[in-house]
């Protein structure tokens, strides 16, 4: 899949594999800008629906998008400032390896 993003001006890539919670941060992250009073544009997963790619929080001029393979992030605004995050820095190896045999 590929983003073309205009007019934001700060972009979060979160990087990690499967089941670190990139697209339940991304939906988190939605739902609660939402509640306050910010309009969104959600980008659902074309292979799974129930899978979120990215938020635009169009009011703050940010967004934030799944940015592992197969996913290509290109804004057509230079002055965009693009920030990656890898969520696997912070993700509970513990618990990851519990629910990938629960889930396997």
């Amino acid at each position: 899949m590929k983003f073309v993003i205009s007019r934001i001006t700060r972009l979060f890539v979160l990087k990690g594999g499967p089941g670190t919670g990139k697209s339940r941060l991304i939906r988190e992250i939605g739902e609660h800008m939402a509640q306050q009073g910010y309009e969104i544009w959600i980008f659902h997963c074309a292979a799974d629906n129930d899978s979120l790619d990215g938020v635009i929080i169009n009011n703050l001029k940010a967004g934030i998008v799944d940015g592992t393979a197969p996913h290509a992030i290109e804004t057509e605004l230079p002055e965009t400032v693009i920030v990656h995050v890898d969520v696997e820095q912070a993700a509970d190896r513990l618990q990851l390896n519990l629910q990938k045999q629960f889930f396997a």
